[in-house]
């Protein structure tokens, strides 16, 4: 069986969620002898095979993002004949048994309307905005989300039946000797939803109790925008409080994350928004405390594996963390989870599920 997986920022390495997602998925299908090939933009694609897929790279695809949706919607608008006359290229030559589109705008094929007589799969991983949801969730697709939280919130848009498609990790990758050093973590990108300001600021009471721990942030790019804003409110608190210990970080290869998970004490979360969570997935498989916020599908995915805390509560999320560096957390039983969602049980579940 042959796949054709669209997606327009494809690549290794990137500070993204559902690029790290879609990478372990492919070797997940890979090892179950399926044949992927790429459709992509030039933005992180840089090689002619990548994860033992084919990549198919488009010029005339968006390489630079600001966090728009409109910015992408018009790039397609813009080379509409172009991207249809590269993508039947390769379709063509390729002669995919179906397609996956990842997610409704990032996938390309939603919205610039391409048909092609294969089955085509549409994984939706974020809600945009309802009237692309609409079209796109209504139209000749498989309907797949990433967790039973987007799920339910985008059922409403569409009479049609929606499986599950989950991230995924290579469990095996996260079971490290673990050498705890005194690090909170947070490897979560800086930007607005994050909350990752919400952290610092509570990081001033956790120190005050844990005087030697470092706070560390991950400050490299992510393709959905920028962290400008979020960075100048963190600067703002490190000035009033240099006391405070905060290391930042460039991006992370993806090789290099379990090593330091696994250096780390705690790893916290403050987000107010998750369509998944792969960041406290990776947190479960490689045995550190966990506490995250009660935002999104994180609730459905950390259970009782971890500390859970309101979303943009300063004193909460100071507990939280205080009570899984003094406590721990129930490590047994994240671990358990985290397995569920190993790359090779992932794609063998899919693969049972649609049946080519």
């Amino acid at each position: 069986m042959k796949l054709l997986i669209a997606f327009l920022a494809f690549g290794t390495d990137v500070f993204g969620g559902i690029e790290h997602a879609l990478y372990n998925f492919i070797l997940g299908l890979g090892s179950q002898g399926i044949d992927v090939v790429v459709f992509t933009g030039k933005a992180h694609a840089n090689m002619e095979v990548c994860g033992g897929a084919k990549i198919y790279a488009s010029k005339f695809l968006q390489k630079n993002f600001t966090g728009k949706d409109s910015d992408i919607f018009y790039h397609y608008m813009k080379n509409k004949v172009h991207i249809q006359t590269d993508f039947l290229r390769v379709y063509n030559q390729e002669k995919p048994d179906a397609i996956i589109c990842v997610d409704h705008l990032w996938g390309i094929l939603p919205i610039l309307d391409i048909k092609v007589p294969c089955k085509k799969i549409l994984w939706l991983h974020v809600r945009h905005n309802d009237q692309l949801l609409k079209q796109a969730a209504n139209a000749d697709y498989t309907l797949f989300a990433v967790s039973e939280f987007l799920r339910k919130d985008i059922q409403q848009l569409t009479n049609k039946y929606i499986d599950i498609l989950p991230n995924s990790i290579i469990y095996n990758d996260f079971q490290v000797p673990h050498v705890s050093k005194r690090i909170i973590f947070c490897n979560a990108r800086i930007s607005p939803e994050k909350r990752v300001v919400d952290l610092v600021q509570a990081f001033c009471s956790i120190s005050n109790v844990f005087k030697d721990f470092e706070l560390h942030l991950c400050s490299g790019k992510f393709p959905f925008g920028d962290m400008k804003s979020s960075l100048r409110e963190i600067k703002q608190i490190l000035k009033t409080n240099p006391h405070l210990k905060v290391v930042f970080h460039d991006n992370f290869c993806w090789q290099e994350i379990p090593k330091f998970l696994a250096t780390c004490a705690v790893v916290a979360l403050p987000t107010k928004s998750e369509t998944f969570g792969i960041a406290a997935l990776e947190a479960l498989a490689a045995g550190v405390p966990l506490v995250a916020s009660r935002a999104g599908n994180l609730p459905y995915l950390i259970g009782q594996s971890g500390v859970l805390v309101s979303p943009g509560n300063i004193d909460e999320i100071s507990n939280g963390v205080i009570e899984a560096l003094t406590n721990g957390t129930n490590i047994w039983l994240g671990k358990k989870i985290a397995q569920r969602y190993d790359y090779i049980v992932v794609a063998k579940a899919f693969l049972e599920k649609i049946k080519i």
